[in-house]
Order: structure tokens, then C-alpha cells, then sequence
């Protein structure tokens, strides 16, 4: 998006070629989600200038005056997102309400998000209400969410939740569609303090990081109570089956489950986690449970702690591995492999 005026280009802004993250682009719905990066990023006034008051719709926009905004600033763009983590929490079900510990409805996407009418789908959820101090509950059921993106902007007294109903209650099935090459969820490198709980991730695999989470914000994740089942690592140069967390990330990763994850390519690493560990960065792993995950290759592990520089720590604190193999002969390689 160019300025100009009678002598050539004053001005220049731009979202560096980032996905603005329409609502739905396919549909004409070019209203912006809730974790798009044009969120809270505009201005009031340039030079002489005043922004509009509203939107296209004529919703307020962010920094005014009783703005219904969670914002400071207004969005980039003719909408204005309206996410409002207040107005939570948010509910998530499937097609069925039989055991169903949050919700008395049935999912529809277009419904509210209330526990009487909620989304049917965490993609939905997350895209409407995904901000920072919301709560989203997942149901029990069975869930075909992939290649989800999570850009939270989050405070640690307000981060985002995720939480399911239970580990074997709320469980994503990454290949219900058939298609491989799918990842559960990114929290990408603009989220911060987002924290996932009570839930399964099963059946994800990808040519690249983190096929069950790919950790790459330079924020603080907490994943707590999650099993992750035959997430698995189908690329080379691929690192973490069930999670993958990046030197510029801090994670906490409590309480979970790894099962049956495997290397299958050449040069992958971290059969079930991969720890990034960047400079200044703790990473903890406490309270785990591995067994049944499946390594390939040489310098590697079922969880691979990796240390960028001397002020990296990466705990591993009363986990428990048990019947992991090894496949083939690969040099330097165990339960667990630490770089020093």
C-alpha cells in the first residue's frame, strides 16, 4: 500500500507480505480474523490526517472512545476485528452432545460460540475470538482441525486458553480427510503466552517441524495434559514429532503423553520433541510420559534437547521412556540426546 502524491511515493505501508488473514477471501468475506497481523497496528492520525471513526460496517474502530476493540489502535484495512475476550468464554462441539461436559448444543460455524450454540469447529474459534485473555472450551468429540495457526498477542496475566474436556474425551484427528502431510497448529512468531490443555492429537504428520505443534513464537507456551499419538515426521530435516519448540521460544510441557511418533526420512530429529534451545530461553518437559516412539536416525533421540548457546536450559524433570525402538543403526542416538 503506496501514498503519493504529485512528487512520487511519500509514504510506504506494508504487512511485509505477511497472509492478512481474511475471514474467508474464497467467499469475498475479506473482514480480518482475530490473530491476523493487521490487527492493532494502524494509526489514529498521519500528519494532518484523521483515521475514520468507524469501519466499513460502521463498528468502531480501536483507540476511539468507547470502542467495542480490545485494541489500542485500529486495524489496517476497512474492518475492524471486534474480538473481545470479556465477551468469553468461547464453546466448541461436534455433532453430538452425548457426554459432553461444556455444551447442551450441537457445533455450528455459525453459531455464537456460546456453550448453547457453539462453534463446530476450533479453526472458527479461534479466528473470531482468538485473543489474548480469551478461554476457548472444546467439547468431547472428535475434531478434523489441521494446519491451524495461532498468532495470539497475549499478556501473561491474559494469555489465550485452549483447553478440551479431557484427554481421551476431545481428540483431533489430523487424517480424517485422508490427506497426509498435515499439521496440527503452529503458534507462530508474533504469539504470545498461549496455553493448550486436555486433549489428544493424534494422526498428524509433516514434511517439516512440529508435526502435532510447532512452536516458533518468541513468547511462552504451556502444554499441559495432551497426548500426542502417531504424530510423525515424514521430511527430511525435520525436527519433533509431537512438539517442536524454536530457540527463540520458551515452552513448558507438562503432564503429556508421547506415543508411537517415529522419524521415517533421513536427517530428521526428535522423534517425539525437539527443544530448540535458544540464548536465555528455559524449556521444561516434566512429568511426561514416552513410550512406543520410534528412532530413525544418527545424533538424535525420542526427545532431543538442543542447546544454541551457553545461557540455554533445557529441563527434562520426572519423565518416564519406556519400550521406544531404534530403527536400523544409527550412530549416537538414545532415549534422550543432548548436544553440549
Amino acid at each position: 500500500m503506496y501514498q503519493s502524491n504529485q512528487n512520487g511515493v511519500v509514504d510506504a505501508y506494508s504487512l511485509n507480505n505477511e497472509d492478512p488473514l481474511f475471514t474467508s477471501a474464497s467467499t469475498n468475506d475479506y473482514s480480518i480474523t482475530a490473530i491476523s497481523p493487521a490487527r492493532d497496528v494502524g494509526t489514529l492520525t498521519s500528519g494532518s490526517i484523521n483515521a475514520p471513526g468507524v469501519d466499513i460496517t460502521e463498528k468502531i474502530r480501536g483507540g476511539n472512545a468507547n470502542s467495542s476493540n480490545v485494541g489500542s489502535y485500529p486495524d489496517m484495512g476497512c474492518y475492524e476485528n471486534t474480538c473481545n475476550a470479556s465477551g468469553g468464554p468461547y464453546y466448541v462441539n461436534d455433532n453430538a452432545t452425548s457426554g459432553d461436559v461444556y455444551c447442551s448444543a450441537v457445533g455450528s460455524d455459525a453459531n455464537a460460540g456460546t456453550s448453547s450454540a457453539p462453534f463446530l469447529t476450533l479453526k472458527k474459534a479461534i479466528n473470531q475470538c482468538g485473543c489474548g485473555g480469551a478461554t476457548i472450551f472444546v467439547d468431547k468429540g472428535t475434531y478434523s482441525d489441521d494446519n491451524l495457526t495461532v498468532s495470539t498477542v497475549a499478556s501473561i496475566g491474559s494469555p489465550l486458553i485452549i483447553q478440551g474436556a479431557g484427554k481421551s474425551n476431545t481428540i483431533f484427528n489430523c487424517n480424517t480427510d485422508g490427506v497426509s502431510g498435515e499439521r496440527f497448529m503452529t503458534i507462530s512468531t508474533d504469539a504470545t503466552y498461549v496455553t493448550l490443555s486436555d486433549m489428544t492429537i493424534q494422526d498428524a504428520d509433516v514434511s517439516g517441524n512440529g508435526a502435532g505443534i510447532n512452536v516458533t513464537t518468541s513468547g511462552t507456551v504451556t502444554i499441559e495434559d495432551v497426548i500426542f499419538n502417531n504424530c510423525d515426521l515424514s521430511g527430511t530435516t525435520s525436527y519433533g514429532g509431537g512438539v517442536y519448540v524454536s530457540l527463540s521460544s520458551t515452552a513448558n510441557i507438562n503432564r503429556c503423553t508421547f506415543t508411537g511418533c517415529a522419524e521415517f526420512t533421513s536427517s530428521s530429529r526428535g522423534a517425539a520433541v525437539f527443544l530448540d534451545g535458544g540464548s536465555g530461553k528455559t524449556n521444561t518437559v516434566q512429568n511426561c510420559l514416552f513410550y512406543a516412539n520410534t528412532v530413525k536416525n544418527s545424533n538424535s533421540g525420542v526427545l532431543v534437547s538442543y542447546s544454541n548457546s551457553v545461557t540455554a536450559t533445557n529441563n527434562i524433570i520426572n519423565c518416564t521412556f519406556s519400550s521406544n525402538t531404534i530403527s536400523g543403526t544409527p550412530a549416537n542416538t538414545g532415549v534422550i540426546y543432548h548436544n553440549s
